[in-house]
């Protein structure tokens, strides 16, 4: 359970990541808590035992809310807060730590490596489930195929494409790449990958040297995936202009 308690002017306050039920303590331990959910699903709150919440058992803190409770005569009152708050609409992509880019033609056109794998730091600011990677394909297109992967922060494989490989899109579009089974990301640092067969096709990449993220390549062998080291430097022209879905 990730749940964080800090204490200000001898106020509680609970922050919830990833909880969707919470058992309340009861009313008369303290004289108020402040709840936060900082996940996107909305999380159900429950009084302590014969107690009641705004009168009810249960009280709905909606995704990305806050409320602030306090102790009443037979239970706990919501001071501050709304049951009825609008959910937090989380964005369907997560882009790469380069950023999203506004042209076909942003970045360095890269030429791929058959088997060598590159890949580029993912900053997962919230709870999200991944489907997949969608990328920038450079000039030419088609003829090799690719494999999309995930990775966790210190490199090791978390969810990845079929390993036959998708054959790359069309020139100058985005492709995107579904990974055989999403994965249910908490918000931190991870690793996204692109595996190539070939050395005809080309995709964007980031140039900038100096970068502040990581980015780079290691070779690999198609048809495989393993771990990587993703290391702490930025290469240029190896982290592909992409990003989580």
């Amino acid at each position: 359970m990730s749940i964080q308690t800090d204490y200000v002017n001898n106020e509680s306050i609970f922050s919830f990541t990833s909880e969707t039920a919470y058992t309340l303590p009861s009313y008369n331990s303290r004289d108020s808590i402040t709840l936060r959910n900082l996940s996107a699903a909305d999380l159900t709150l429950t009084a302590f035992s014969g107690q009641t919440i705004d009168g009810a058992s249960t009280y709905t803190l909606r995704g990305g809310s806050t409320a602030k409770i306090v102790r009443g005569e037979s239970g706990w009152v919501v001071s501050e807060g709304s049951e009825n708050a609008e959910p937090v609409i989380v964005p369907t992509i997560v882009p790469a730590a380069g950023g999203l880019w506004q042209l076909a033609t942003a970045g360095t056109d890269s030429a791929c490596t058959n088997g060598t794998t590159y890949f580029v730091e993912l900053n997962v600011p919230y709870n999200k489930t991944l489907t997949g990677v969608a990328y920038q394909v450079g000039s030419v297109g088609g003829t090799d195929s690719v494999i999309a992967s995930l990775y966790s922060s210190s490199g090791a494989v978390l969810a990845n494409s079929a390993l036959a490989g998708a054959v790359v899109g069309t020139a100058a579009q985005i492709q995107s790449v579904a990974f055989l089974s999403t994965y249910a990301a908490v918000a931190g640092r991870y690793y996204v990958g692109l595996t190539f067969n070939g050395t005809t096709a080309k995709f964007r990449t980031y140039p900038i040297p100096g970068s502040k993220f990581i980015a780079g390549s290691e070779a690999e062998t198609f048809g495989t995936v393993t771990d990587i080291t993703p290391g702490s430097t930025f290469t240029a022209d190896k982290g592909p202009l992409c990003y989580a879905y």
